[in-house]
């Protein structure tokens, strides 16, 4: 298996542990009020879990800029932007944070992750979305350069309730 379907096989198994979750585990899931750095600390680690050291934290000088999780490997790195988002917008079309997420692609494969903690996009008060509502792709054209760059776009229900508070 490629290193890029074994990072998308983690991504999957992330999501579907979360929006699993009771408010017991994972209570920023539930927090109307979590933040970024909740949902990047969460996969943070359980990246760290999986791959070990090759998972970085806020790396600086990437894209001339800070990406906030790199995945190092021999030859290249895949980087993922993290953003909590409070808007009913897809996330293919938050063009700002594609660009972002592309940017940190400049000099490395053309594929990376935008993970989003979500507390507008779904109804919390009933079920989430199927898990396949909740990972999408992305080919992002760059003036100039003739071949498109990828983003694999997930995004995590937040601002939840409990099954049993739905209504």
């Amino acid at each position: 298996m490629r290193v890029v379907d074994q990072l998308l096989l983690l991504v999957i198994n992330f999501v579907a542990s979360r929006t699993g979750s009771s408010a017991g585990h994972y209570g920023y899931l539930f927090d109307t009020t979590a933040n970024e750095d909740k949902i990047h600390e969460d996969l943070y680690n359980y990246l760290v879990g999986n791959l070990g050291s090759r998972v970085e934290y806020e790396v600086s000088h990437v894209g001339g800029g800070r990406v906030d999780i790199r995945l190092k490997f021999d030859t290249f790195a895949v980087h993922v932007e993290m953003k909590v988002d409070d808007t009913k917008l897809p996330l293919s079309n938050r063009t700002a944070y594609l660009k972002q997420a592309v940017t940190y692609q400049g000099n490395d494969i053309r594929i990376g992750f935008l993970v989003a903690l979500r507390h507008k996009a779904f109804d919390p008060t009933g079920p989430p979305p199927h898990i396949k509502s909740l990972i999408g792709h992305t080919a992002f054209a760059i003036d100039g350069d003739p071949e498109p760059r990828h983003i694999i776009h997930v995004a995590v229900p937040g601002s939840r309730v409990n099954p049993s508070n739905s209504k």
